[in-house]
């Protein structure tokens, strides 16, 4: 399952990104939520990467999802939200987006501000205290997009019958 999620962050939040150094082996770790702050979970990445994660919910059932490839292509997606939100949380102060599971350990797939990501390596040996290994690794920072967007579905279904799109 978690595969699904990772390709579903990959496709949306991670097209047309593309590594720029190897990157580095880490073993995030859940800490203590801070009730005090209302985050629902404080998620140790590094010594210097602390993201204090909020649930993130979508704002509909279905939500279609349009990427531009390039200047001619564009690629359009509908998901179903409740597949996803439970495993979905972000960072507003990090400008962080992640996919969390617990299944077969703490994995944690998606984006870390502009320009690093993170993604489990399940192939990796473990830390000494069981920790998945992941891979973060900086991308080139993207061109910014105006018109990069996620509507629900049934927007689209309304503008398509008034004959706006």
């Amino acid at each position: 399952m978690f595969t699904l999620y990772g390709l579903f962050l990959s496709f949306v939040l991670c097209r047309g990104s593309t590594a720029v150094e190897e990157g580095r082996i880490v073993f995030p770790r859940m800490l203590e939520a801070r009730a005090d702050r209302g985050q629902d979970r404080v998620l140790k990445i590094t010594d210097d990467l602390v993201l204090n994660l909020q649930s993130a919910n979508a704002y509909s059932e279905n939500f279609l999802v349009r990427s531009h490839i390039d200047e001619n292509t564009v690629q359009e997606d509908y998901f179903r939200a409740k597949d996803y939100e439970q495993y979905l949380f972000h960072d507003p102060g990090n400008k962080a987006s992640v996919a969390v599971t617990e299944r077969d350990g703490l994995q944690v797939e998606g984006i870390l501000g502009e320009v690093l990501r993170i993604r489990p390596l399940p192939e990796r040996e473990r830390s000494d205290e069981g920790h998945v290994a992941h891979l973060l690794f900086r991308i080139d920072a993207q061109k910014t997009r105006y018109d990069d967007y996620v509507i629900p579905e049934e927007a689209i279904t309304n503008l398509e019958s008034s004959g706006t799109v």
